[in-house]
């Protein structure tokens, strides 16, 4: 499908931020700038102080240890050097005096770093403030989520589906952050960005399906942005809901 992870990175270049790596990958060592760099010495365990603080309400947490795991995924995704969430982190290497400020993507990255370090009791402002911006939304659902058995694939994307494409795309954004607050439940498992993400549509009658997925070796989660036909033309579709559930795989 790459053809469709074209148009979505298209349309999210527009709309949302267009960076960001897969959830459980090992660092790119060609790319040593920036995120990646301090994210690749994290991987090392190389020793490093952080300085993560929450711009708007000034909270702060502070630490210095060896990079683990979770810190690796937390720097691998959530942040770059011209992001535009919640949070900048100060990172310093001690060993080589190396220093680095960066910037959350936005408020689905900003949830996760707190979910994976488990700050919500240090950031209680912000979470509040991230909480309340994810409310439940009633194109949103996440429980008994019934997936069609029988929808044919469209490949290729037709050219009077691409505005529908780049709707998924927006949809699918704007309901990240909901996403990772109620799909994501003991995993630690990272949502993409749309770009980021291999993208396949299916048709079943009068509806329309955008599905992307991501996983880990415990656990996978499956995103569907669903449309219903509203006219007589091939680009006649009007966007419906956005379905997520997260399952775990087993040891």
């Amino acid at each position: 499908m790459n053809q469709l992870a074209f148009l979505l990175a298209g349309a999210c270049a527009v709309v949302f931020f267009s960076f960001g790596t897969a959830a459980d990958d090992k660092p790119d060592a060609k790319e040593k700038k920036g995120a990646a760099l301090v994210a690749e010495r994290i991987w090392w365990g190389a020793e490093f102080e952080m300085a993560l603080t929450a711009a708007d309400t000034g909270e702060k947490f502070q630490r210095t240890q060896d990079g683990t795991v979770w810190d690796h995924l937390v720097f691998s995704n959530c942040f770059a050097a011209d992001g535009k969430g919640a949070f900048v982190a100060v990172v310093r290497f001690p060993k080589t005096k190396d220093e680095y400020t960066l910037r959350s993507f936005g408020p689905a990255e900003d949830l996760y770093a707190i979910q994976t370090y488990r700050l919500q009791k240090t950031f209680p402002k912000l979470y509040k403030k991230l909480v309340e911006g994810a409310k439940n939304s009633a194109d949103v659902e996440v429980e008994g989520v019934e997936w069609p058995a029988k929808a044919n694939e469209i490949d290729p994307i037709p050219r009077a589906l691409v505005p529908v494409v780049m709707t998924a795309a927006r949809k699918y954004e704007e309901k990240r952050p909901e996403l990772v607050l109620r799909v994501k439940k003991d995993s630690v498992l990272f949502f993409p960005r749309a770009e980021r993400t291999d993208w396949t549509v299916h048709r079943n009658g009068d509806r329309l399906f955008l599905t992307t997925s991501c996983h880990d070796k415990m656990y996978y989660a499956r995103f569907r942005v669903e449309f219903k036909k509203s006219g007589p033309e091939d680009r006649d579709w009007e966007y419906v809901r956005v379905f997520g559930e997260e399952k775990f795989k087993g040891e």
